[in-house]
């Protein structure tokens, strides 16, 4: 029964690129049936890992979160060591909220595993184990910081939004950084002024 499904879906996707080979999602899927069927090789494997990867995060931006979630958990699949798929994993997994934040916590331990410096998911885990009541003032100081600095970075790619977060943040953890609350204010000012700019410009 799976085959003759898997043989149906097989001649949809690839009447769908026969239409369209720029189909993204049917070349992707197509490549899924193939790994499940053992029939990808190991450089395949390690691409359509990428590019599962890449759907997630652009369901996950549509608020689809199912679908982005088995995309991302299909790129670990295909390649256990993209450090990528498990962060995007714990964050579709956060913002679903139906999961054990132990799941979480689990998907953005393996990215520290695999990326020792990837200082969102350090972010990341460190504010939920704060939420949890876990830290130590010494570690709370610790993780205020790459709050501040991840959202002096973002501040300066003009992603106001996410910056403003990660200043908040950071204050939750230490409220005493003075100088991470005048960083919140100017980019706040900042945000205004874009939002002001955005509804002229749409008027």
């Amino acid at each position: 029964q799976d085959q003759a499904n898997w043989q149906d879906a097989i001649d949809h996707y690839r009447t769908a690129l026969t239409i369209n080979p720029d189909y993204l999602e049917a070349d992707v899927n197509l490549a899924n049936i193939r790994y499940a069927q053992k029939q990808l090789s190991p450089d395949k494997q390690k691409h359509y890992a990428i590019m599962n990867n890449h759907l997630g995060v652009h369901y996950r931006q549509s608020e689809q979160l199912k679908p982005a979630i088995e995309y991302f958990q299909q790129a670990i699949a295909m390649n256990p060591k993209l450090a990528d798929a498990y962060y995007n994993l714990g964050l579709g997994l956060q913002v679903q909220k139906k999961h054990s934040w132990e799941k979480v916590i689990a998907c953005y331990q393996q990215v520290l595993t695999l990326a020792p410096n990837h200082h969102e998911a350090e972010a990341n885990l460190g504010n939920i184990l704060y939420a949890q009541a876990q830290l130590s003032q010494q570690q709370q100081d610790y993780y205020a910081n790459i709050n501040y600095q991840l959202g002096n970075q973002y501040r300066q790619k003009g992603e106001l939004p996410i910056a403003i977060a990660y200043y908040r943040q950071a204050i939750h953890l230490n409220p005493d950084l003075t100088d991470v609350r005048q960083s919140l204010r100017t980019a706040l000012e900042e945000n205004d002024n874009v939002t002001i700019k955005v509804s002229c410009a749409k008027a």
